[in-house]
């Protein structure tokens, strides 16, 4: 009765250790930049982020390097124009 338990407890023990390792490997990959968004209707991007950042937030969307540039681009455009 004991060697039933012991037996039942491995494969248990085994069976979540593999459910385990399947959900990490059906993650998505982690994308290399992330852009927050607003709270607005618009939603325009407000911060740029690595992709494993720990300070990005829930409204976030994967984005590219270039897109990453682009904004930033368009970011110093509307900084220098509202400082003038």
């Amino acid at each position: 009765m004991r060697a039933e338990r012991n037996d039942e407890a491995s494969a248990a023990v085994e069976q979540r250790e593999k459910e385990r390792q399947q959900g990490e490997e059906r993650l998505p990959a982690t994308p290399d930049r992330i852009a927050e968004l607003s709270i607005r209707v618009g939603a325009r991007p407000v911060e740029d982020h690595v992709g494993a950042c720990w300070a990005a937030r829930k409204r976030h969307r994967a984005i590219t390097r270039e897109q990453a540039l682009a904004a930033l681009a368009a970011f110093e455009y509307r900084r220098a124009g509202s400082l003038a």
